[in-house]
């Protein structure tokens, strides 16, 4: 009588036709359930899975993230194309890095020319064009803390425990 794969058997050899599949999503699904278990490389193609989701989806830096988690000497089934995708990164990477700084830096710029709304952060309003206030007057009570930031031309913005509350001008 031939012996019946265990469940855990049947988990790996999904993981495996997923990944040959390139369902990512169900790779990782099916081999997160054997960490630990008697399938030393199923960490392995768990991190590969999601770093390939990751990086369909856009997301370099999750993608690094994932390869990094990968153990450097290993040699196992996807090896190959595992290092395809640590090299691919590599060079990819210095330009994601770029285009998304590019990308904070025409955010803060857009956010100096919009002025302040209530429900901002201190962050946000010292980024909008409203800058840093002239000065601050700060009452700290049982309630947390209030804050009238005082800007010229008889603005002023209150803030209830870091959150812009009042606007007045």
């Amino acid at each position: 009588m031939p012996k019946t794969p265990d469940r855990y058997e049947n988990y790996y050899q999904k993981g495996i036709v997923s990944i040959d599949q390139k369902d990512w999503t169900m790779a990782a699904a099916y081999l997160v359930t054997l960490e630990g278990i008697k399938y030393k490389d199923a960490k392995q193609l768990y991190n590969y899975a999601n770093a390939q989701k990751s990086y369909s989806e856009g997301n370099l830096m999750m993608a690094k993230y994932y390869l990094g988690a990968i153990n450097s000497s290993y040699s196992g089934y996807c090896s190959t194309e595992i290092a395809q995708l640590k090299e691919t990164i590599k060079n990819e990477y210095p330009e994601f890095e770029a285009k998304k700084a590019k990308q904070e830096a025409e955010l803060k710029a857009k956010a100096k020319t919009e002025g302040v709304s209530i429900g901002m952060s201190q962050e946000q309003v010292r980024n909008s064009n409203w800058g840093n206030p002239k000065s601050v007057n700060r009452t700290t009570g049982s309630y947390g803390t209030h804050e009238q930031w005082v800007y010229g031309g008889n603005n002023y913005l209150y803030f209830d425990n870091g959150i812009l509350t009042t606007i007045q001008n």
